[in-house]
């Protein structure tokens, strides 16, 4: 690897994570839009939308799965859990900061901006994308 690419990876490491959910489903690694195909899989968007509006940006992977599966079995669930977070991750450039996973726990790690002002309409929010994503 050339030190400029080292020196590039490095920058994503550093930029700010900026997630918009009014007004449809947006993210940036600093200046730079994450592509909307990146998100190929619903569900993966779902996560990060779900880690956006949790207050510490975390959740337990049993919530997650209670909540984007509510109907499955608990192993076939856990399967498309770890294939949600696979997208997900991959949605983001490589390497990627910003979604963590220690133990049972998923997070978004900061610097994280959710854009625009939410606090008014922040559980309307939660609401409609439990309702979509179940």
């Amino acid at each position: 690897m050339s030190s400029d690419a080292h020196v590039g990876a490095d920058a994503h490491a550093a930029c700010s994570l900026r997630i918009q959910l009014l007004g449809g489903f947006r993210v940036w690694v600093g200046d730079e839009p994450i592509p909307e195909k990146a998100w190929s899989l619903r569900k993966a968007a779902a996560i990060v939308k779900l880690l956006a509006l949790s207050p510490t940006r975390s959740l337990h992977r049993e919530v997650l799965l209670d909540t984007l599966w509510p109907d499955l079995e608990p192993d076939a669930a856990g399967n498309n859990l770890r294939y949600a977070l696979y997208i997900a991750r991959r949605a983001f450039p490589s390497p990627s900061p910003f979604l963590a996973l220690t133990g049972e726990t998923i997070a978004l790690t900061p610097p994280l901006i959710v854009s625009e002002a939410q606090i008014g309409e922040i559980f309307d929010k939660v609401a409609q994308v439990i309702r979509a994503v179940a």
